[in-house]
């Protein structure tokens, strides 16, 4: 994991952007490119300064493959653009041998959310919210619903880089 300074300063700025990217993939089912970009940003910065050389580069490495997999996924149609450049830009974070705790965490948070995400879709409405991935149920004709992804990203990252924040404390 980073140095614990490197690691507070990652969590700092990781926090609003995994916020904004949620918002964002909540109310238009879109991740804008900036904020991956910030993302990404955020650990090169942390990264370089809170890893050794050799760990860096080979977490660098990590999330080319997994942008290269994103996009296999994309267009496949099995997950947005801009989720797959989103875990491409944080997978770097994720320590290898923390990967299945990872997997874990991101399967509960999914669960979580698509049930109560579901409740909140199956209040009856009438007219449109303006959030996109509510708004889409009053569309009786579409024969699949789009998943806001960003939401669990978000939320996953948030408590895995908080458990390694929390516990560099003591």
């Amino acid at each position: 994991m980073l140095t614990t300074p490197a690691l507070w300063v990652a969590f700092a700025a990781i926090v609003p952007l995994m916020a904004l990217a949620a918002w964002s993939d909540l109310r238009t089912l879109k991740i804008p490119n900036k904020l991956v970009l910030l993302m990404l940003a955020v650990f090169l910065v942390t990264g370089f300064w809170g890893l050794p050389t050799e760990t860096f580069l080979w977490r660098l490495v990590y999330g080319a493959v997994v942008l290269a997999i994103g996009f296999g996924l994309f267009s496949l149609g099995v997950m947005g653009g801009g989720d797959a450049k989103m875990i491409a830009a944080i997978v770097p974070f994720v320590m290898p041998q923390e990967i299945g705790a990872f997997l874990v965490i991101y399967a509960v948070s999914a669960l979580a959310f698509w049930a109560i995400l579901k409740l909140i879709m199956m209040v009856p409405r009438e007219h449109e919210t303006g959030w996109y991935f509510v708004d889409q149920q009053l569309d009786r004709s579409r024969k699949r619903t789009d998943f806001p992804l960003g939401l669990i990203i978000g939320v996953t990252v948030l408590i895995y880089l908080g458990i390694h924040t929390w516990y560099s404390l003591a």
